[in-house]
């Protein structure tokens, strides 16, 4: 069976939703935010 996917950066949301897949019985993959793209026009650096 597959496990549902989490990505948060908020460890209270996290933290809900661990205990609620818990409380049926599932799961949860969890993985950070992709990063966020540099706006057009800047520089990394």
């Amino acid at each position: 069976m597959h496990r549902p996917l989490a990505i948060t950066e908020d460890p209270a949301l996290l933290d809900d939703l661990v205990r609620i897949a818990a409380a049926a019985g599932a799961q949860l993959n969890v993985a950070p935010p992709p990063p966020t793209p540099a706006r057009s026009g800047t520089s990394p650096h």
